[in-house]
């Protein structure tokens, strides 16, 4: 009586759902366990998850791989920067 006057039918059709599941599904709204208020967008949110999760960790590996060229850099300018200045310091050393 309570469920016929207070429930829509996919509610009810949902707790049918849940009762005979028992206790492996945990989220009413799994599109994998079969639930009939799983949203064909709530998977499709989660497809696009998982890639920007992947893109994200490639993006990640990238800018680590910069960081190393960037340390790379300033050693190469280092080493040019000291020997363009021992070499300008003995042109203009005082000669005996």
């Amino acid at each position: 009586m309570f469920r016929d006057q207070f429930m829509s039918e996919n509610l009810q059709t949902t707790i049918d759902w849940y009762d005979q599941s028992g206790d492996e599904v945990t989220d009413p709204f799994d599109t994998d366990a079969g639930s009939p208020y799983a949203l064909e967008e709530y998977a499709q949110g989660n497809d696009l998850t998982e890639q920007s999760e992947s893109v994200f960790a490639a993006a990640r590996a990238a800018d680590e791989q910069g960081g190393q060229f960037d340390v790379a850099t300033v050693f190469l300018a280092l080493s040019l920067f000291s020997a363009a200045s021992r070499r300008c310091s003995r042109a203009w050393s005082p000669r005996r």
